[in-house]
């Protein structure tokens, strides 16, 4: 074991102890790899890391085997269960018998038979999601196997893939599931859990299910869940759950995310442990009909793979590669795979030339696939790569794609630009302690070399980009020394024809760990969806003109970290998963779902998101009422009102629109309405009208002088009188 591993277990086994939040573990175990990482290049012996993870290792890793309990696990269980929101109502129901779980929408329902009388404790919880039902077992039973009884209820047939039940409207849209379910041992770890459907008919077909005809549950059908042969410690819990569609089934971070040939989306891989520095990678995949809104379950890929690169191939295909397996510091996945949208099944590609974890990857203008630098492992302190690599779909051939002039890795900037070529920007290095950069580099496809270009004004890493109007926007993201990092909130504007940067306006919070860089809209602008740093805001739009951001606001969240995004072909974006302060989501949001902007345009409001969406609070003091002819503007009752400056005098000639009206005679517009000059005592000796600047900067009004007895109405009223008497004047 390596001194590096040593640390890790140290700072991970005092850092369960600690009760920090897991979000603080990404910072805190920057520190600690790097300072262990140091001290075995170093040469310095291991016997620190040894007798510290002999004596505190077990509660980082697992749980305490003195202190394990059937409830200890079950808290331990809803911290990994993952937790969102849906856009759909579920009707639940439970009862010392059954649990019935019903989509309000389609009456697409199941009931099923309890399963806690089977174990040694039994547990009920429920969400926006579903229901869940957790179920203890305090040692091994005879047979590691759960049996229930299900009915489905308005449904047009049942669908099992991928460990996953779906209960199917006449459309086969996926309207109630019950996701791949899992235990947690002894140990704490999370194991999966088989599943088996018997004594009913039933659809194992991979493809997409939406708008294929359903297959037609006949029979009675019974679940089983089995955990034999697997390697676990007792007790353990065991959590199946019903829930809706809309959502995720399985909640994940650090995914795969493309778009297929069809228009779905296809979510794949992903690390679905809640704590930054610990991956537990995941091979399943789920599939997002934009027309329905919902999810079904996809054939799970040949390996699971936690922060992979991945690309959509022209031919709609999703190319998926690299990434990391389970554990503190896994292997690095090697080879790549390739998902069909039609047959729906992964295929293996001829493998990359290097196996990489934190690199990135775009598609060039002939199809082919930029895979550029990375790790050849997650160590800290140990070297990054400056390699790249060409995918040629067609003919499944990878070759050279030069060196880079630096290497890099950890979400750095990989934008194609308007003319084909490619822009490499910022990133970490690790040169013996991971750094930011500043630099970046352009690759040519047709000479197939990196040259370099001009450097960011801020070193950054994991910030937000997206090409927009043909320059690349960089914002957020965090800079310094793996061992003290700062959030930045600066944004960069890349001009291709120059080589140049340029700063523009900050986001509104200094934001770090993103995934997928922005989503550029139809206008222009694009969207950032939120990493560390943002509580309280979702997402920010970018304003390439004025070069602004403007934050959205979602109460249902403080911030996400290693969200997946990506655009839709109906030009909506789709936003999945990720992390924020609670843990895991399975929320699914769409770009049609914005949230709103937390500006009323009031001035006698302060504006904020709060824990309920956007509050606009009403305060006192001085305002602007935007009337250059009042003075002492004030907010009063949530209204900005001030007093009618007694210097305002303008008066005179008025010039007024053109009505539209036309001579009924002449049948055509009368040219001289367009403006009608009014003498001032027509409208009475107190009265002024004007729609025109005058010297004093009192414009645009209708209303009394100072010291006029006349309302505002009233003059406005005696205007119009005279005008329509002028009218009636010039038809005579």
């Amino acid at each position: 074991m390596r001194a590096s591993d040593h640390a890790l277990c140290v700072f991970s086994a005092l850092h369960a102890r600690s009760g920090v939040r897991s979000v603080r573990r990404l910072e805190l175990g920057r520190v600690a790899k790097t300072v262990f990482g140091s001290i075995a290049a170093m040469g310095e012996r291991l016997l620190l890391g040894v007798l510290a993870c002999s004596i505190v290792v077990a509660p980082a890793v697992a749980i305490d085997r003195s202190e394990t309990s059937l409830d200890t696990l079950f808290g331990r269980a809803r911290e990994l269960s993952g937790h969102g929101s849906t856009r759909r109502t579920i009707d639940r129901q439970y009862d010392a018998e059954a649990i019935a779980v019903r989509d309000r929408e389609t009456g697409v329902g199941v009931r099923v038979e309890r399963l806690a009388g089977q174990g040694d404790r039994g547990w009920i919880t429920e969400d926006a999601r579903g229901v869940e039902e957790w179920i203890g077992f305090e040692r091994r039973p005879a047979r590691e196997v759960l049996r229930a009884r299900f009915a489905p209820e308005n449904a047009a047939g049942v669908r099992v893939v991928s460990r996953t039940i779906e209960l199917l409207d006449d459309d086969g849209v996926p309207r109630v599931r019950m996701a791949p379910p899992w235990l947690i041992d002894a140990r704490g770890r999370r194991v999966e859990v088989a599943v088996a459907v018997e004594g009913c008919t039933f659809d194992d077909d991979v493809r997409a299910p939406f708008g294929r005809a359903p297959i037609a549950s006949d029979g009675d059908c019974t679940l089983a869940l089995s955990w034999e042969g697997r390697d676990v410690v007792y007790p353990i819990v065991v959590d199946p759950i019903w829930s809706a569609t809309d959502s995720l089934a399985t909640p994940r971070r650090e995914m795969a995310i493309g778009v297929l040939d069809d228009g779905s989306v296809l979510v794949a891989g992903g690390i679905t442990s809640a704590a930054l520095d610990t991956f537990a990678a995941t091979a399943s995949a789920e599939r997002f009909d934009p027309e329905s809104e919902t999810f079904a379950a996809a054939a799970d890929m040949p390996t699971g793979r936690g922060h992979p690169w991945f690309v959509s191939l022209a031919d709609g295909r999703l190319l998926v590669g690299g990434g990391a397996g389970s554990g503190s510091m896994p292997a690095t996945v090697a080879g790549a795979v390739t998902f069909d949208g039609v047959t729906g099944a992964w295929t293996a590609t001829m493998p990359p030339r290097v196996s990489r974890v934190w690199a990135e990857a775009a598609l060039l203008d002939d199809g082919s696939v930029l895979v550029v630098a990375g790790k050849p492992d997650l160590y800290f302190g140990r070297s990054s790569l400056a390699s790249a690599e060409r995918y040629d779909p067609a003919a499944n051939t990878w070759t050279d794609a030069g060196t880079l002039d630096e290497e890099r890795y950890g979400n750095f900037v990989l934008a194609r630009l308007p003319d084909g070529r490619v822009l490499a920007a910022g990133g970490w290095h690790s040169p013996g302690a991971d750094l930011t950069r500043t630099s970046a580099e352009i690759y040519d496809p047709d000479t197939n070399d990196w040259t370099p270009t001009g450097s960011l004004t801020t070193s950054r890493s994991t910030g937000l980009f997206g090409v927009v109007g043909g320059r690349v926007v960089v914002g957020g993201g965090s800079t310094g020394a793996v061992s003290g990092t700062t959030n930045v909130a600066s944004t960069e504007v890349f001009d291709p024809s120059m080589g140049t940067w340029t700063t523009r306006g900050d986001i509104s919070a200094p934001v770090d760990y993103r995934t997928n860089g922005g989503l550029v809209w139809g206008d222009g602008s694009f969207v950032a969806p939120a990493g560390i740093g943002v509580r309280g805001l979702y997402s920010e739009r970018y304003d390439p003109v004025a070069g602004t951001w403007e934050n959205g606001c979602d109460p249902s969240r403080t911030y996400l970290v290693a969200v997946g995004a990506v655009r839709l072909r109906d030009g909506r974006a789709l936003v999945v998963g990720g992390l924020d302060g609670t843990g895991l989501r399975t929320d699914a949001w769409l770009s049609g779902e914005e949230p709103a902007a937390c500006d009323d345009g009031n001035p006698c409001t302060t504006d904020a998101c709060g824990a309920e969406g956007c509050a606009f609070t009403e305060r006192s003091g001085s305002c602007d009422d935007d009337d250059a002819c009042t003075t002492s503007d004030t907010c009063s009752a949530g209204v900005c009102s001030g007093t009618l400056d007694p210097s305002c005098s303008d008066a005179g000639s008025v010039p007024l629109p053109d009505s539209g009206a036309r001579d009924e005679d002449a049948g055509a517009s009368d040219p001289d309405a367009a403006a009608v000059s009014l003498d001032a005592a027509a409208v009475g000796p107190d009265a002024t009208t004007s729609v025109a600047p005058s010297s004093d900067g009192c414009a645009c009004r209708v209303g009394a002088r100072a010291g006029s007895k006349a309302p505002l109405a009233l003059g406005a009223l005696m205007v119009l009188a005279a005008w329509i008497s002028s009218r009636r004047s010039s038809r005579r």
